[in-house]
């Protein structure tokens, strides 16, 4: 009889052993299923932020770059513009320069004009032999007073 005790307390003992290991293992098991969910909650979520912040980082470098494309494209056009019409003026000065150079030829013509004046000279000197022939007319009236003497 103390022999049945013995074995039923024995029974009793591991029966509550394994009931204790079992809720042992079970709550391991639960926490570590709770931290893995915790861990897990925790990844999404920072994944969700990252994903998040790259969203918003990527969203906002692509709204720089096309503000920056339309400014450039806005402003590149008219610059272009404005470069080809100043080539296009710097070309017409050109052609203006050449005007300088016919220029030129009439100042040649201007040293013809000098030379003409030169012939006008010629004329003066020719003024000159009238003077010249005015000396004579005054002889004559040398020779007119020495009639007079004559007549005393």
């Amino acid at each position: 009889m103390t022999m049945m005790m013995m074995m039923m307390m024995m029974m009793m003992m591991k029966m509550t052993m394994m009931m204790m290991m079992m809720m042992m293992m079970l709550m391991m098991l639960m926490l570590l299923l709770r931290l893995m969910m915790m861990m897990m909650m925790m990844m999404m979520m920072m994944m969700m932020m990252m994903m998040m912040m790259m969203m918003m980082m990527m969203m906002m470098i692509l709204m720089m770059m096309m503000m920056m494309m339309m400014m450039m494209m806005m402003n590149d056009d008219d610059d272009d513009d404005d470069d080809d019409d100043d080539d296009d003026d710097d070309d017409d000065d050109d052609d203006d320069d050449d005007d300088d150079d016919d220029d030129d030829d009439d100042d040649d013509d201007d040293d013809d004009d000098d030379d003409d004046d030169d012939d006008d000279d010629d004329d003066d000197d020719d003024d000159d032999d009238d003077d010249d022939d005015d000396d004579d007319d005054d002889d004559d009236d040398d020779d007119d007073g020495d009639d007079d003497d004559d007549d005393d």
